[in-house]
């Protein structure tokens, strides 16, 4: 997995490097420079322009400064490229007036306009350097119009660090956005960047070592404060390898509590995804309707059924069956097509009560939570599961309900939502989306950028939970008699190995059948593709 950086946390490390490390900012701002300008230089040969013009559109901060310089060497190397400031130069930074002194002795050419109309014609490429990374409020009057004319300027765009309007943080874009080409950022990956739309804004990304300390990162990173990375092919090596000298039994119990009467196709999808993953023992408890199409769908599954709950008693053997199912498996998976009717409830009390290892709530089963914890006459915190350790995987939908929160506003910070779920809940937070975000027992939130627009189809998720489930349950056998602590530790790390690994099959099943055509079960058959690597 790779580190990436909040706002906030960049602008630290390029603090420390200048003030404590002692490293001259304006070292700092030539390397950025080269940076960009050698991109600049790659894109205009891309498009057979040996001697293009370039256009460097440079608000008065820092990172219009860059774009100075940038323009600076660009003319050294024999292109022209010509300054346009936005904004009042007399309230810029001291590095950009030094920038701008140093342009005007060379003579570079400093546009001086009062509209940007027409500014972008006649240009092969456009630098866009009129905002970085502390940018936290909404781009309006001129600004707004600027950066509107140079996405509608029909060229390359080159951002500097972060394409302008965009949050470096949370990846929103403020009121509007530069649209770019490419991106070059400095140090390391900005979140901004790994989130939409900003991914989307940037293009394609360019992370250019500048020079900042090594250290700067854990000098300026707070106690408890949270460290961000993106997950990456590392998470298939670090699979757990199957033994020469094993059994079914080394692989784990998965009990899959899912499928009412209407919704039997979500079991199938589960158990199937666990088996396909690598848990050794798989039992589904399942309504009686469910079980032909069960085992013909998955005949490695081990069925336990129950019936609708007209006879009190027999019903009270099936949860008493349920029960003791439940505190001998390793993993249990809760949710999928389970619905949310009493009897529905009456089971997931059952799983509560009686779960040891790990518990998987999804779907249903995330929606029996919210009423445990939102319904009337209920109070927060009621949800109190006997597993040593929990993750959820809501949707978007899903977390608004458990964290009585507008949808919205879920989605403008996915990371400190799943934060809170994890909190509020105790648990392992997987909050499902373009970009999935998981957050666990440790400072660390992982974020996910593989997958496609393909997976979000119906069952998609309760191949998820399979997944999450077959990979806890290959960590160890007998999980559930494991110190407390290792089970959190094992449940984080399958969570966001789980996601990323049903992200790649579904990369694999979007690449053989498209996007249009994909289905569950397609992202169940290239688990095993994916999981050839390990």
């Amino acid at each position: 997995m790779r580190r990436i950086y909040t706002a906030a946390q960049a602008a630290a490390i390029d603090k420390f490097s200048i003030e404590k490390t002692g490293i001259p900012g304006i070292v700092l701002m030539e390397r950025a420079a080269l940076s960009v300008t050698g991109v600049v230089l790659e894109t205009l040969k891309e498009m057979n322009k040996e001697a293009g013009r370039v256009l460097c559109v440079c608000g008065h901060g820092n990172n219009g400064a860059d774009a100075v310089a940038t323009a600076r060497q660009l003319n050294e190397k024999g292109i022209q490229a010509d300054i346009y400031p936005v904004g009042d130069p007399g309230k810029g930074t001291e590095e950009y007036k030094l920038q701008i002194s140093i342009a005007e002795n060379l003579g570079i050419n400093i546009l001086e306009k009062k509209s940007f109309d027409g500014g972008v014609k006649g240009y092969d490429v456009i630098v866009d350097g009129i905002f970085g990374n502390g940018l936290e409020r909404d781009v309006t009057g001129k600004y707004a119009d600027i950066i509107r004319s140079i996405n509608g300027s029909d060229v390359p765009v080159i951002s500097i660090d972060i394409p302008s309007g965009t949050d470096a943080t949370t990846g929103r874009t403020l009121g509007v956005s530069v649209t770019a080409h490419k991106t070059v950022t400095f140090g390391a990956l900005k979140c901004g960047l790994v989130f939409l739309p900003g991914a989307q804004n940037a293009g394609k990304i360019e992370v250019s070592d500048i020079g900042f300390d090594p250290v700067a990162e854990a000098k300026t990173i707070a106690y408890r404060e949270k460290l961000f990375y993106l997950l990456d092919e590392d998470e298939i090596k670090n699979i757990h390898k199957r033994e020469t000298d094993s059994h079914k039994g080394t692989y784990g119990r998965v009990l899959i509590v899912a499928g009412s009467l209407a919704y039997g196709g979500a079991a199938v999808l589960s158990a199937k995804a666990a088996l396909r993953t690598g848990a050794g023992i798989v039992k589904v408890f399942t309504h009686e309707e469910n079980r032909d199409v069960l085992i013909a769908s998955v005949p490695e599954a081990i069925p336990v059924v129950y019936d609708d709950p007209e006879d009190e008693e027999e019903f009270k053997e099936s949860l008493d069956l349920l029960a003791a199912e439940a505190a001998a498996a390793d993993v249990v998976v809760l949710g999928p097509g389970l619905d949310t009717d009493e009897t529905a409830q009456r089971i997931a009390h059952t799983v509560f009560v009686n779960v040891k290892g790990i518990l998987i709530a999804d779907a249903d089963g995330l929606n029996i939570v919210s009423e445990i914890n939102v319904g009337e006459g209920r109070t927060a915190g009621s949800f109190a599961p006997k597993a040593k350790a929990v993750v959820i995987t809501p949707h978007i939908g899903e977390a608004s309900r458990l964290l009585g929160r507008d949808k919205e506003l879920i989605k403008e910070d996915p990371c400190g939502n799943a934060a809170e779920a994890s909190f509020k809940y105790k648990c392992v937070t997987v909050l499902k989306g373009a970009r999935t975000v998981i957050s666990g027992f440790s400072d660390r939130v992982f974020i996910n950028a593989k997958g496609n627009p393909g997976m979000a189809t119906a069952g998609s998720g309760d191949v998820l939970t399979g997944v999450i489930a077959g990979l806890a349950a290959m960590e160890s056998e007998d999980i559930k008699n494991r110190p407390v602590g290792e089970v959190k530790s094992i449940a984080e790390k399958v969570a966001y190995t789980g996601v990323y690994v049903h992200a790649c099959a579904g990369d694999g099943a979007a690449k053989e059948k498209g996007e249009h055509s994909l289905i569950a079960s397609d992202i169940v058959e290239k688990l095993s593709c994916v999981l050839n690597d390990v």
